[in-house]
């Protein structure tokens, strides 16, 4: 007993002084914007910060009444639309997010515009 347990101590000592050698990757934010009327939209991607992406967002969409309809960090964003429904949804992958804002919005419901953070 006393060598596993001696065992697992060095090998928990091994895993955080790798952990520790590692460089914190810094969280990435992006969002999508969108205007009901005119269909249009725009996203940002990758921002040091969810005050840029939806200022980015916004920038893109260019539309005076664009609005964030979401906000990204570390993941995935989809917008679904249907002829009286508008859903947005997250996820860890393209295909999850875009299934989830499909769900949500329901039946006659297609995907947008979608984005995703590195």
């Amino acid at each position: 007993m006393p060598r596993t347990a001696a065992l697992l101590v060095l090998l928990l000592a091994a895993s955080l002084a790798e952990a520790a050698g590692k460089p914190r990757v810094p969280a990435q934010h992006g969002a999508i914007a969108y205007q009901r009327d005119s269909g249009r939209y725009g996203y940002a991607i990758d921002r040091a910060n969810a005050r840029d992406a939806r200022r980015e967002a916004l920038r893109q969409c260019d539309e005076p009444r664009c609005e964030v309809m979401l906000e990204i960090k570390d993941g995935c964003g989809a917008l679904a639309r249907g002829a009286r429904r508008l859903a947005a949804a997250k996820g860890t992958t393209r295909a999850e997010a875009e299934t989830r804002a499909r769900n949500k919005c329901g039946a006659d419901c297609e995907p947008v515009v979608w984005a995703c953070t590195r």
